[in-house]
């Protein structure tokens, strides 16, 4: 690693004053948390009031009762905050304490299925000791709330140090900062697409130009990477793919009858399709946007990427879905009657080919651990991308992150970057119905 700070006057500000910030209100949380306590409390409070607002215009407008549920939530928790301020420090004190837990037994989980991994175990471990040492020796008293940010803030402050000091690069900085993000919250991370794409559809219909799609060079883009979002309900976190030669690749859980622990774990599986059709779907009916990312890869990055790709047919075996399979014994089927399965519904309008993994670290799914992103992270890897990847919850929406700063950095493999929404017509790929 270069050690030696190349970087400009103005990038160095940028990077100090998020510094300077970080440490002058960790500090002052730290020294004085009785004063910071209450505005800070105060402040959520407030913030938490105005964001119950749109969630109760789009419940009683859109008929949503999952946005009635966030409503009343976040009201609740406003409520409390503004008029009880003591007891919305405990409900903190809780919530960070039963959020490390949640950490922790992701881990944990994620160590059992990858047969006891000691990286996993003893960060699982760490974050359980963490969540229950709070729990157990949390106050109720705000100010041990300002203690607890305080510590964070300072973290983040000697973070920006490092990459102040420690990179001649910003982009390397940018990078080796996502890749010791730790158990980012996936509710926050995860739907910074659904913002994007929201944005994009707002001024597309409203016949204005979007300035999203771009080209950096003429390289040719051999590898598409796939960033799938929504706009509402589990679609905001999304799914991430990749495509070569108009192959998409996708790993996921699709066997429901077999999943466990209320769906979060479930067996291991690939599929292939057209990348186009596949695109198409995903966006006119499955009301899933997709943001597009280009790469160009070396000679020896795709036959890299070839010798991964066997190795994913080696290690699996066909799978059919309840729908093909019925179809296939020549029992009456319709998609009315079991359209309610993805797998199906996919296999019927896009004739994707879905297989099994057998054996290895992806025979199981796990929401929160083997999911799609780390999936695609991991074989692109493999080829040589050296894609940054966090510890702790990863989603797609990080990974989104990833892509716009490769696309940003002007010697990354990143190309070209696009969008895909059924809301505006023309970002929609031209093949047969």
């Amino acid at each position: 690693m270069n050690t030696t700070s190349a970087l400009s006057s103005r990038q160095q500000l940028k990077l100090m004053l998020p510094c300077l910030l970080y440490l002058i209100c960790g500090l002052g949380c730290l020294l004085v948390p009785a004063r910071f306590a209450d505005a800070f409390i105060l402040t959520a409070g407030m913030v938490s009031l105005l964001s119950s607002i749109p969630f109760f215009v789009h419940a009683f407008q859109w008929h949503r009762r999952l946005d009635l549920v966030a409503a009343l939530l976040t009201a609740a928790l406003g409520l409390l905050c503004v008029f009880m301020r003591c007891q919305g420090a405990f409900l903190i004190d809780v919530l960070y304490s039963m959020y490390l837990l949640a950490i922790g037994l992701v881990f944990l989980i994620q160590a059992v299925l990858d047969r006891f991994s000691g990286s996993r175990l003893w960060i699982g471990l760490g974050y359980l000791l963490a969540g229950g040492l709070l729990l157990v020796f949390r106050r109720d008293d705000p100010r041990f709330v300002m203690e607890i940010i305080g510590a964070y803030l300072l973290l983040q402050a000697w973070q920006n140090l490092e990459e102040l000091f420690c990179f001649s690069n910003p982009y390397d900085a940018k990078y080796w900062s996502m890749r010791h993000w730790m158990a980012l919250p996936a509710f926050f991370i995860g739907i910074f697409p659904s913002f994007v794409i929201g944005r994009i559809q707002d001024e597309g219909m409203k016949h204005r130009a979007v300035d999203f799609d771009g080209r950096k060079n003429d390289s040719e883009v051999n590898l598409r990477i796939w960033i799938h979002t929504g706009t509402y309900g589990p679609r905001l976190y999304g799914h991430m793919t990749f495509s070569r030669n108009n192959v998409m690749y996708s790993y996921g859980d699709y066997d429901v009858p077999a999943e466990k622990l209320f769906g979060t774990i479930g067996p291991g599986i690939f599929f292939t399709v057209n990348a186009e059709v596949y695109a198409n779907n995903c966006c006119i009916v499955e009301h899933s946007p997709l943001f597009e990312y280009g790469l160009h890869l070396t000679d020896a990055q795709l036959q890299a990427f070839d010798r991964m790709s066997g190795e994913i047919f080696s290690q699996t075996v066909p799978w059919v879905c309840p729908m093909e399979a019925a179809h296939e014994a020549g029992r009456p089927v319709s998609l009315q009657t079991c359209g309610k399965m993805y797998a199906n519904r996919l296999w019927f309008r896009t004739g994707c080919r879905f297989r099994m993994y057998t054996r290895g670290p992806w025979k199981w799914y796990a929401l929160l651990g083997n999911n799609c992103s780390n999936f695609a992270a991991a074989k692109l890897n493999e080829i040589g991308l050296h894609l940054p990847v966090s510890h702790g919850v990863v989603s797609p929406g990080e990974f989104y992150e990833v892509m716009e700063t490769l696309f940003d950095d002007p010697d990354s493999c990143v190309i070209t970057r696009s969008y895909h929404t059924v809301n505006i017509p023309a970002s929609l790929f031209d093949v047969p119905d």
